[in-house]
């Protein structure tokens, strides 16, 4: 970890620090970069960066700048927060051996907890491909009171001279408590040729 202190008395102080995971060779600006500040009356911070792991094979973002942090936290002014990654973005995002995407979320927050991620997923061959993706999250308010969601997705595909047909699904699952409402909404895509219809249904208990 490397960094510079700047005390303004007009405003307040400020950490600027780089840092180093997994390095022998400690140079430039570093795998991730962020601050902590106090002005005031508030205290702020943020990181952002990312990781490259087993050459390329596995790779962490949480951000290009300041202005795109996943890690941000806040105390003053009436509220505070301590986000890795946001429900709305930016998310801290990984990649696994190229052929999947995952994000995630955790917000703690003087309005409650909220969590949740994302996965997308995409295999491929000679005749066909498959691709698949999920999202989920889940909200504890101080009320208390509880909600969350899921959906998710499947389209699997076979190509043949550059025509192709395949069954797509998606479906999608909303919840609270208290009083408790559950819901879920799925639909399939048949694959006749020119038309593609989907049949839909709702369910809920």
């Amino acid at each position: 970890l490397d960094g510079d202190l700047t005390i303004s008395p007009s405003v307040g102080a400020r950490m600027d620090f780089h840092a180093w995971l997994l390095k022998n060779q400690h140079e430039g600006n570093g795998d991730f970069a962020g601050y902590f500040q106090w002005a005031n009356g508030d205290f702020d911070g943020r990181l952002w960066g990312g990781l490259d792991l087993l050459g390329g094979v596995v790779k962490f973002d949480l951000g290009a700048s300041e202005a795109t942090a996943a890690v941000a936290l806040h105390f003053g002014s009436g509220d505070w927060y301590i986000n890795a990654g946001a429900k709305e973005g930016p998310r801290i995002k990984a990649t696994i051996m190229s052929i999947g995407n995952v994000d995630s979320y955790l917000m703690l927050s003087d309005k409650g907890l909220e969590l949740g991620g994302s996965m997308s997923i995409y295999l491929g061959c000679s005749i066909g491909h498959v691709k698949g993706w999920a999202e989920a999250g889940l909200g504890i308010t101080p009320a208390p009171a509880i909600f969350g969601h899921a959906n998710a997705g499947l389209q699997a595909e076979v190509c043949a001279y550059d025509v192709c047909i395949g069954v797509g699904v998606t479906a999608g699952i909303n919840f609270s408590a208290l009083p408790v409402s559950i819901g879920c909404h799925a639909c399939v895509e048949i694959p006749i040729p020119f038309w593609n219809p989907e049949v839909c249904g709702d369910f809920s208990l």
